[in-house]
């Protein structure tokens, strides 16, 4: 739900552009993404190489093997057995890095279906924005007039001291509030189009 501007300082107010800008987590989770693939890729490659190396001793057990030992025999089934084992573990490994991209891919989804829900809010929350500055500076032209025309009729109409006193100080505070207000909306929507 979108914030009235008039319940925000803009201090608040820039707070919540930057938090509605932040692509922060998406990039967080990407990055560690892409280092957990790295990082499975390296693991991959050297579980590869150690099975290699296990058949390559496999066949060159096998060659020997001819009036070899009974223990020679089991040293060869112990091997074949522990490739057997590697290569399954490797198509787990595997399957464990696909179910990961999933989760991966379905958290990204959440992130930027959150990030494109924030940006829209930032949109008509900067659209009311606008519209303020739009309706506010008008107001501060016919304050500006109206503290002059005080003036004139001061002289004119011969009001008193007092009423003029009164009537001048509730025309420039309200004129100072209206120009702090129209200030302040300024800066953030200058802060925000940066």
């Amino acid at each position: 739900m979108v914030p009235n501007i008039e319940d925000l300082t803009p201090d608040a107010i820039i707070k919540l552009v930057e938090q509605f800008k932040s692509e922060s987590r998406v990039s967080k989770l990407q990055e560690e993404h892409e280092l957990l693939l790295v990082k499975e890729e390296i693991e991959g490659i050297d579980k590869q190489a150690e099975i290699k190396k296990l058949k390559q001793e496999i066949s060159s057990l096998k060659r020997q093997k001819s009036g070899s030992s009974d223990e020679t025999n089991l040293l060869i089934e112990n091997f074949e057995n522990q490739t057997i084992l590697k290569e399954r573990l490797e198509k787990l490994n595997q399957k464990r890095k696909t179910i990961q991209v999933e989760v991966y891919q379905a958290l990204k989804d959440e992130y930027l279906t959150e990030l494109n829900k924030l940006t829209q809010d930032l949109s008509v929350f900067l659209k009311k924005m606008e519209i303020a500055r739009q309706q506010t500076q008008p107001l501060i032209q016919v304050l500006k007039f109206q503290i002059e025309e005080l003036a004139v009729r001061r002289d004119v109409e011969e009001l008193s001291e007092d009423d003029f006193n009164a009537r001048d100080k509730e025309l420039k505070s309200d004129l100072e509030n209206k120009t702090n207000f129209l200030s302040a909306l300024e800066f953030i929507l200058k802060q925000v189009k940066k």
